[in-house]
């Protein structure tokens, strides 16, 4: 039998997901609910319905992507109908315990995805449940790696700690492109010019690796001449102690995710 996989939530990341998976399931696979009907006609298809039980009722694999705050009113609505279903939840801060409690299922996966499911480049990890099979596992992997890469992760605390790279590190990208976008005005450029300059530079050098032809230890290496400006910049940044706020942000950003999830 084929799988049917019902996304529950059409916000940013529910959409996403769901424009995502259209692009390797049959449409006719999948189907996404959400309160708000401007949302699902945005989609622009027919796998919709503004009623969670309409669509769970044939689902076999029922993907989590409400906000946390409102995964108590859905379970009170239809908590029966995830009884032998695969649950995979892409909501931040909820355990696979507590998801078992409230949705009352065995078969659970906690999945990460990150803000590059927008355009199909997401970093997703996730941990599953014992009682999730080998056959659930080829599917969430499929499901994850229709909108980027996914990665397993053997232990469900390791969340926090992956969720402070990858979870939030579009974040930190977006930072540094705005601090060189601020260098470039400051010399001139207008914004539009300035914004292209950061995105540019930042692009090109994540192609170069992502060819594989070098690590990034390795480019960065290769493209800091010993005396040059480069140099300058690295080594006034590490005198500074960029390299340890940075991991100590890191380490901040993991801790604060363990206490959400508390």
């Amino acid at each position: 039998m084929r799988e049917h996989i019902a996304i529950i939530g059409a916000g940013n990341m529910g959409s996403a997901l769901f424009q995502g998976l259209l692009k390797h399931f049959p449409e006719d696979s999948l189907s996404i609910t959400d309160r708000h009907p401007e949302k699902l006609s945005a989609l622009r298809t027919k796998r919709v319905s503004t009623d969670p039980k309409k669509i769970l009722a044939n689902a076999s694999v029922a993907i989590l992507a409400v906000k946390p705050q409102s995964f108590g009113e859905l379970c009170a609505d239809v908590k029966p109908l995830f009884a032998g279903k695969l649950i995979v939840s892409i909501m931040a801060g909820i355990t696979i315990e507590k998801l078992e409690r409230m949705t009352g299922a065995k078969r659970i996966v906690r999945a990460m995805p990150n803000l590059g499911v927008q355009v199909q480049r997401s970093v997703t990890e996730w941990f599953a449940s014992l009682a999730v099979t080998k056959k659930d596992r080829v599917l969430v992997k499929n499901i994850f790696d229709a909108v980027g890469a996914s990665f397993e992760v053997q232990e469900e605390e390791w969340m926090d700690d992956i969720g402070a790279v990858s979870g939030c590190g579009p974040a930190y990208f977006f930072f540094l492109c705005e601090l060189l976008q601020q260098k470039a005005e400051s010399v001139g450029f207008d914004p539009a010019s300035a914004q292209a300059i950061a995105v540019e530079t930042f692009a090109g050098s994540a192609e170069l690796l992502a060819r594989g032809s070098k690590t990034p230890a390795e480019w960065r290496a290769a493209v800091t001449s010993k005396g040059g400006v480069t140099e300058a910049a690295l080594t006034h940044l590490r005198e500074q102690g960029f390299d340890r706020i940075f991991l100590d942000a890191l380490d901040r950003a993991a801790k604060r995710s363990r206490e959400l999830s508390a």
